[in-house]
């Protein structure tokens, strides 16, 4: 049994550390304390309720009954990754701020405001002294995801985060999740991130507004224009996280919306399928291949409670073959190019979702994902990996992740083969193929 709480780190405005951004949150964990001098991190890695969590994982029994069944985060039917042990954090997730500038449907944002100790903005201070503990104990961190259950950007000092992020962490990626309601310019003061997603539901006021109350759609895709359009030294990518709800999944709508990303540079486009109320009814796990796409950085997803009951794939054996290369490559030769996938998982709904990155010397445009020999579908390649560049610094194309969610035409096989087709327009650049066994997780 794995959760992601012993490869992750939630940081809340008020300093408190939490389970996790999911039912987790009722779960404290532990404190920062900024004032005390002889504060660690260790204080909380270390403590009696992550000594709980190990001890209930390796026994295959969940840590807080009647919680953990209902979290997103859990995985019943994965061995258990206990990065934490081995001083590695895949995500420090930060809450700048509780406080927001719209008032979403569903959300509990008011009531929290209520009821959460203070205080509601996070001191700079708190931030820095997580960082600079989480270094002298010799963490490393992947990732640092600027999310909670406020907006970020309502932080007068959030451009500060992340330059913080960057003086103890340089190499860690930096994410914002944001309704981007904002000047972009003025808010993050021209401080670079690695990824932006911004949540937009809608590309008609009439419809947006019916979710994202308070907020002015126009506003949001002005701020997604220019993240896309702004040139520095550090890209990012910025990616429209788009719900599709029974107010906002009209052809007409879902098609301009389409238009409009390719028109504003944005990288990519995800059209996510909810369990909330108000869910389109129009599309769904079972419908989702109806959707019409017409461009190819556009994609379709889940909410993370449709993860229950999904199997993960296990990567049995996997092989690349360089175009022009056969299947030889001499051993001190650099590759031309190179493929690998971070994740694939099949999901409720005969929905296949697939992570990774691929990589040439040559000029690369897309990529385009097999499953059994049969076209899933083809996805541009969006995302920055600077995790890839750090190794392989004699490819071209920065922008090397990808993403796919696709339906399938028929069950997937418990074990199938993966391909994915490296090419520059229609040109080939190469080949990865791997074999994956695929188990349903069972119950907790």
């Amino acid at each position: 049994m794995d959760c992601d709480i012993l490869r992750t780190l939630y940081l809340k405005c008020n300093g408190e550390v939490l389970c996790n951004d999911d039912v987790g949150e009722c779960v404290s964990l532990g404190a920062v304390d900024a004032q005390d001098p002889s504060w660690s991190i260790a204080q909380v890695f270390d403590n009696d309720k992550y000594a709980h969590i190990r001890a209930s994982l390796v026994s295959g029994r969940v840590p807080w009954d009647g919680i953990c069944q209902r979290c997103a985060f859990l995985r019943p039917g994965i061995p258990l990754r206990d990065q934490l042990a081995q001083r590695v954090i895949t995500k420090l997730q930060v809450e700048p701020s509780l406080a927001c500038n719209l008032h979403c449907r569903c959300c509990t944002n008011r009531e929290q405001r209520k009821t959460r100790s203070k205080p509601h903005q996070m001191p700079l201070a708190t931030y820095e002294r997580t960082l600079q503990s989480l270094q002298d104990e010799g963490y490393s961190l992947e990732n640092i995801e600027y999310c909670g259950q406020g907006e970020p950007l309502t932080h007068p000092k959030f451009h500060e985060f992340v330059a913080l992020g960057r003086r103890w962490f340089p190499e860690a990626r930096q994410r914002l999740i944001t309704n981007g309601n904002f000047d972009y310019r003025a808010t993050t003061r021209g401080v670079p991130l690695d990824e932006i997603y911004v949540s937009c539901d809608g590309v008609r006021q009439q419809s947006y507004e019916q979710y994202r109350q308070n907020g002015k759609v126009d506003q949001a895709l002005q701020f997604m224009s220019d993240a896309a359009a702004t040139v520095d030294s550090r890209q990012q990518s910025v990616v429209w996280k788009y719900i599709l709800f029974e107010f906002n999944d009209s052809a007409d709508e879902l098609r301009e919306a389409q238009l409009t990303a390719a028109r504003l540079g944005i990288d990519t486009l995800l059209f996510t399928v909810t369990s909330s109320e108000h869910r389109s009814q129009t599309y769904t796990l079972d419908t989702l291949a109806e959707l019409e796409i017409v461009s190819p950085n556009v994609h379709v997803d889940q909410c993370a409670t449709y993860h229950e009951g999904a199997a993960y794939g296990h990567r049995q054996a996997a092989r690349f073959v360089p175009e022009g290369m056969g299947s030889w490559l001499p051993a001190r030769r650099r590759p031309p190019s190179r493929a690998h996938l971070d994740e694939v998982v099949s999901l409720p709904g005969n929905t296949l979702t697939l992570r990774g990155w691929a990589a040439a010397t040559k000029r690369l445009t897309h990529v385009q994902i097999f499953c059994d020999d049969q076209l899933v579908g083809s996805a541009k390649l969006s995302a920055i990996r600077d995790d890839v560049f750090e190794v392989h610094r004699h490819f071209m194309n920065q922008r090397a992740g990808f993403y796919l969610s696709a339906q399938l035409t028929q069950p997937l096989n418990p074990s199938a083969q993966i391909s994915v087709l490296l090419l520059c327009e229609q040109r080939r650049r190469g080949r990865l193929v791997t074999t994956y066994q695929f188990a349903p997780a069972p119950e907790a």
